[in-house]
């Protein structure tokens, strides 16, 4: 992915390094380092990540209050969490002619943010153990980590472990085909359950393509190319029987009391009806709806199956971290921060 066009003055102005597999910019800012994940899909929407700790490689108890205070300063700021030393912000801007402001203010957030890590004597350090020493950044997975030199050999040789196993793993087409065939089955009951309801049953094409994968997983183990095409095309089979099911009983209901029709008479008289326009319009816009939304998820669901199944984990080490001197004493300024738009 290209460096979005909104985050490219922004990587400039903070010497930031873009890595467009991972779609993440790094670097240090004010002394403190920071990992922005741009959205895949490109629009402005990203987490902004941050380790930090006390020198004396303690948690620090000062950091979610620091980020409460800063919140209510920053309406594209629509989350944080705290676990242990790291720190994730969420900033999503929903509206494209607002993209300028949105930038504007994510700038000076992490500014003020970095003037009152400063204040409280906060350092950058490994996200695991809490250790300021040796500290480098990595990627696992296109996940970004800080971590000390320990924490990265012990991580290292989890991953080399998860790699081995991942190669001795040997998957199973038949049970696999037959597992997913029993969870096209649940997507297929939740298509005319939806439809029953009187609800537009478009969402459950993703949710037949999730179905379907998650059954060839747990029946047939490993989740090869062969197996991903089976499930795709087996998803979009049985979204169309879902379809044909849904309208049966739907012709069934309607007709079962003065004409006492069985569900497979309803069934088989589905062409006939198919041949009124208002009819067959409705019908062909419930299937082109359904197979959008499976386009439209089914991708990331397959992506990440067959990463999860075929591609080995990886630790990639991007640069040494080096962590500030603390402040001696630098109150946070009594002015209010930037941001407030």
């Amino acid at each position: 992915m290209k460096l979005p066009k909104h985050l490219r003055d922004f990587a400039q102005k903070h010497n930031f390094t873009w890595d467009a597999k991972a779609n993440l910019l790094y670097g240090s800012w004010q002394g403190y380092y920071f990992t922005i994940a741009q959205h895949p899909s490109g629009r402005p929407t990203h987490i902004i990540t941050l380790s930090v700790g006390q020198t004396d490689g303690q948690p620090a108890p000062a950091l979610s209050s620091i980020l409460g205070n800063l919140q209510p300063d920053y309406k594209y700021l629509t989350n944080f969490s705290v676990d242990g030393y790291q720190a994730k912000i969420s900033f999503q801007c929903r509206f494209a002619p607002q993209v300028k402001t949105y930038m504007q203010q994510m700038d000076e957030f992490v500014d003020a943010l970095c003037r009152r890590l400063q204040s409280a004597q906060l350092v950058n350090c490994c996200q695991k153990c809490g250790s300021p020493e040796g500290v480098s950044s990595c990627l696992a997975n296109s996940n970004p980590l800080l971590l000390c030199q320990n924490c990265r050999e012990t991580a290292a040789q989890q991953i080399a472990e998860t790699a081995g196993e991942m190669k001795k793993r040997r998957g199973n087409f038949l049970s696999g085909a037959v597992g997913a065939i029993l969870g096209s089955l649940l997507g297929v009951a939740a298509w005319v359950l939806v439809y029953r309801l009187g609800y537009i049953a478009a969402i459950v094409g993703l949710i037949m393509i999730v179905c379907t994968f998650k059954g060839f997983s747990l029946f047939g183990g490993k989740l090869n190319v062969p197996g991903i095409l089976f499930c795709v095309v087996l998803s979009a089979a049985m979204l169309y029987v879902g379809e044909q099911v849904a309208i049966a009983w739907d012709i069934y209901d309607t007709f079962r009391t003065d004409f006492s029709v069985t569900f497979f008479q309803a069934y088989q008289s589905i062409p006939t009806f198919m041949e009124y326009d208002e009819f067959r319009r409705a019908v062909i816009a419930d299937m082109a709806y359904g197979y959008l939304f499976m386009a439209a998820g089914g991708f990331s669901v397959i992506w990440s199956t067959y990463k999860q199944h075929n591609v080995a984990p990886t630790l990639q080490v991007l640069e040494s971290v080096t962590s500030i001197a603390p402040a001696a004493s630098s109150p946070v300024s009594s002015e209010p921060d930037a941001g407030q738009q």
